[in-house]
């Protein structure tokens, strides 16, 4: 409960040795709460909080101008207690939800944030989203920053977190998300997958985009000619673009028994025979 200012003024005058610093910053945050400005200055300036000083200087000078709004001020001196939900109350009751979500947003309590922008209509909670995400960048935090950018639907940029970083397990979770016709992002995650040596996850990201032509340099890049032979019984017009390499890796690798062709069971397409 308040007290009234012949008390406090009493308190100052007369017995402000007997009182520590605990006892002043309450004495000058209750008056401040109050509006008190003259009695809550002299307690802040006891106890040299240089800031509360600062915020009673603008309240003074922000009561001159029209739209004053001690409420807002008063929210900003919560916030200044360490009283953060209290403050984002005051903000969201005076009408400067804004100031509740910067608020919330300054000290990285995104969900706090995020809160209040669901509640709010005209607040785009991505762009607090692309916020936090940025933090996260700024942070190297990049399994979280590349986490809540697929969350917020920003793909292209997860996928450049997450391919130049190796994190394929989540990329191929990003591939199984995206439509199948989406294939700029697709082909991205599919890049990415060989560049980091992970041929399976690129194998299922050019099945579901029926890329068969980039799938069978795949099969061919890592040797397994078994699955790219089988892949050529349903495109036997890819066969001038296996034979050669076929021959090539058999050679080198002490397979190659003759330069002999022969046909396979159904006389579809030839190989060179191997060892």
């Amino acid at each position: 409960m308040y007290v009234c200012k012949c008390i406090y003024v009493y308190i100052i005058v007369y017995v402000c040795v007997c009182v520590t610093d605990s006892d002043w910053k309450m004495l000058a945050m209750e008056a401040l709460m109050q509006m008190d400005l003259e009695v809550s200055a002299k307690a802040y300036i006891k106890v040299r909080d240089m800031r509360s000083i600062d915020l009673i200087n603008r309240i003074m000078v922000s009561r001159r101008l029209p739209g004053h709004n001690d409420q807002v001020f008063l929210a900003e001196a919560l916030a200044l207690s360490g009283q953060l939900q209290e403050a984002g109350k005051m903000y969201v009751k005076c009408g400067r939800v804004d100031l509740a979500i910067k608020l919330y947003s300054d000290l990285k309590r995104w969900e706090d944030a995020r809160s209040i922008a669901a509640t709010t209509s005209g607040t785009d909670i991505k762009d607090l989203t692309r916020e936090q995400a940025q933090w996260a960048i700024d942070s190297k935090d990049w399994k979280t920053a590349a986490a809540i950018l697929v969350t917020s639907e920003e793909y292209s940029k997860a996928i450049d977190i997450m391919g130049k970083h190796g994190m394929m397990d989540e990329l191929i979770d990003v591939v199984r998300r995206l439509d199948k016709a989406d294939s700029f992002n697709l082909t991205r995650c599919a890049a990415a997958f060989r560049a980091n040596a992970a041929a399976i996850y690129a194998k299922e990201t050019y099945i579901k985009m029926g890329n068969t032509s980039e799938l069978m340099d795949v099969y061919m890049e890592t040797d397994k000619w078994e699955d790219a032979f089988l892949l050529l019984d349903q495109h036997p017009e890819m066969s001038d673009k296996v034979y050669l390499p076929y021959a090539g890796w058999l050679a080198n690798n002490d397979r190659f028994k003759r330069r002999k062709w022969h046909s396979d069971e159904r006389g579809s397409h030839q190989k060179p025979f191997a060892c």
